[in-house]
């Protein structure tokens, strides 16, 4: 197809005049309407010439993927389509844009469980029906990590309307290790996914500071009818930017953390960072020796902690003591 903008145009001008039949179309008549609507859209003044707009009709007619193969036809110098219901906009797609949809309506009902894709949804039915497909049909190429039937996910559309709306949201929540359900008012800023689980960041009412509740811990939500505000605290481009994870103790400082990874461990270290903030400090033949600027939090001890014997904690002195402890006491337990 032509890439020219201007000739693109004028194609689609030419189809909407043959569409509609109740009109005979001449040459001139298709001449002027197209220079009338460059002028109103486009703000060119020239017109169209006779010869140009002979071509486009030439092309129109011609094959893919230089033309559309227009059922054009000129009848006592009327030009009209000999299928009345025919339109460009009806030409069917070849194999290779056929096959690349294909695969990104497989890919992208991998998140059904997300707001936008019941947005959407209307759009890719349509889809599917013109490439005339049952994408549940192909085989899947790309699968993206999650759990099926995840406790909590029933909350993520009504939350993400009451983020969207700016709702206060009245929250009934039971923490682990708890037995007792916590009501709660919060203003929903921020839906976020971290390590398979779903998250609800908000300014919490009764504390007046920033909570995160985990959505599997959560047992109902209402509307509050309660007058939304933005907390000053939160910056959703910033607020994440100095922890892993999702946890951000309160008052806490980021502190320089340096650690040391054994060779076998250390390709993973570089070719899939922990954070963006780290930096190689060197590397030799005893390993790769890293630096990271966070605060330190229970997810990222927690994922220090997976990498087991390939780690050593070179500082800070408090992020090595509680190491330490918590391999000591699980140590005791697993004598």
């Amino acid at each position: 197809m032509a890439t020219n903008k201007n000739t693109s145009y004028r194609y689609r001008i030419i189809d909407n005049c043959l569409k509609n039949t109740a009109r005979k179309w001449t040459l001139n008549d298709l001449i002027g309407t197209i220079s009338e609507k460059l002028e109103e859209d486009f703000g060119i003044y020239k017109g169209v010439g006779k010869r140009t707009v002979q071509d486009d009709i030439r092309i129109m007619r011609s094959m893919p993927p230089m033309g559309f193969d227009a059922p054009i036809i000129c009848t006592d110098g009327h030009y009209s389509y000999d299928d009345p219901n025919y339109s460009i906009n009806n030409s069917p797609l070849n194999e290779k844009d056929i096959n690349k949809l294909k695969e990104a309506i497989s890919l992208f009902r991998q998140f059904e469980s997300i707001p936008l894709f019941e947005e959407l949804s209307g759009m890719m039915l349509k889809i599917e029906g013109k490439l005339h497909t049952d994408s549940a049909n192909n085989r899947k190429i790309i699968d993206f990590e999650k759990v099926e039937n995840a406790k909590g996910t029933i909350f993520i559309k009504p939350l993400y309307k009451s983020i969207k709306d700016k709702q206060v949201v009245e929250v009934n929540y039971r923490p682990f290790g708890s037995n007792e359900n916590l009501p709660m008012l919060i203003h929903p800023y921020l839906l976020k996914e971290y390590n398979n689980r779903w998250f609800l960041i908000g300014f919490n009412d009764k504390l007046e500071k920033m909570s995160h509740l985990a959505l599997d811990r959560i047992l109902s939500i209402s509307e509050s009818g309660i007058a939304f505000k933005k907390s000053g605290q939160f910056n959703e481009s910033l607020y994440f930017n100095n922890i892993l994870g999702i946890t951000l103790p309160e008052n806490a400082k980021t502190e320089t953390i340096q650690l040391h990874f054994t060779p076998n461990r250390a390709p993973y270290i570089k070719t899939k960072p922990i954070h963006p903030s780290q930096k190689t400090i060197t590397e030799d033949e005893t390993g790769l020796y890293i630096q990271l600027e966070l605060i330190i939090n229970p997810e990222l001890i927690s994922h220090l902690l997976s990498f087991g014997k390939d780690i050593h904690i070179l500082k800070p002195d408090n992020l090595r003591s509680e190491i330490h402890a918590i391999l000591s006491e699980s140590l005791k337990k697993n004598k």
